[in-house]
């Protein structure tokens, strides 16, 4: 699942991001596995087991290939599980999966499409494709595939939380509210849903409801560095420096190669006369940028640092 990111100076302007789309698990069943268990067991073809077990074998190969992104593998063994059973939708979900892990979008779509052919109530197929066509910014047919994923399965988070987050996107804050507070209604253990719930109270200049958001992401998970960042970035518009600091030493503590961090804490540092400190962070948020191939950024950075030298 995916949060959004602002920055405490003009300097740099950036709408909130969203956290990664959460999608159903890659596994042949529609319900999130364990695989942490699974052992891949050798191909024997003259096993005498039934065609069913056979294909949960085939499957659970295919989940472990998946698990450590060994895209060919994978492909391989989605194919010979359609080989063994052409009706199998899971196969053609996880293909799904396999190509929307790549950003082949257009494959992605088909093989979900081929999915929900075979099934028509396959609900995480559906989740999966409105993830896709959101990434593909074509809001109409994402919002088409979450409220189908709903109307099948009222108590599905996953379709809330990608709703919500696509009319965060259009700035239709009532609406994302409404479904952000029906999937923690539904899981209230869920540290994503709480973020971008943030994010739109953030947006909405809610402060102290967006604070007790990113709080609660935190007290859930600890290790979440854009909790921490995007907690930082609220406590600096505020011009709580000193609160706002921790937290972006957390965050990069957390995950030293989220750039933005270094970029936020530069401004911070700008906004407390430290400007050597901020010279620096800059910078290592430039080489960041330009080593992720992000030239946009890189460049926006660059040209921070330019004005900061040319006022001495």
């Amino acid at each position: 699942m995916n949060r959004t990111i602002a920055l405490i100076s003009s300097l740099l302007l950036l709408p909130f991001a969203t956290f990664a789309v959460e999608t159903s698990s890659n596994s042949f069943s529609q319900a999130a596995t364990d695989t942490s268990s699974y052992q891949i067991e050798p191909e024997n073809e003259n096993t005498g087991e039934d065609s069913e077990k056979q294909l949960k074998i085939v499957a659970n190969r295919g989940t472990v290939y998946n698990n450590q992104q060994k895209w060919n593998l994978v492909q391989a063994n989605d194919n010979k599980v359609i080989d063994t059973n052409p009706k199998s939708e899971q196969a053609y979900y996880v293909q799904g999966n396999l190509y929307r892990d790549q950003q082949k979008w257009d494959l992605a779509i088909a093989n979900y499409t081929k999915a929900i052919d075979i099934n028509p109530k396959y609900v995480a197929a559906y989740n999966n494709r409105g993830a896709v066509y959101a990434n593909q910014q074509k809001w109409d047919l994402a919002l088409a595939d979450y409220n189908k994923a709903i109307s099948i399965n009222p108590k599905l988070v996953q379709g809330y939380y990608n709703r919500g987050n696509l009319y965060s996107e259009q700035q239709k804050w009532d609406l994302a509210l409404a479904d952000f507070n029906k999937a923690i209604e539904i899981d209230p253990n869920e540290p994503d849903v709480y973020g971008n719930r943030g994010n739109v109270y953030a947006n909405q200049q809610k402060w102290d409801l967006a604070l007790a958001d990113y709080n609660k992401v935190i007290s859930i998970n600890p290790k979440d560095a854009l909790a921490y960042y995007n907690r930082a970035t609220l406590y600096g518009k505020q011009q709580k420096w000193d609160l706002a600091l921790a937290d972006f030493n957390k965050a990069i503590d957390i995950n030293p190669k989220f750039a933005l961090n270094y970029v936020n804490r530069g401004l911070l540092y700008i906004q407390t006369g430290n400007k050597q400190r901020a010279i620096q962070d800059l910078q290592q948020a430039a080489q960041l940028f330009q080593a992720q191939k992000n030239s946009q950024l890189y460049e926006r950075v660059m040209n921070i640092l330019k004005k900061i030298q040319e006022q001495g």
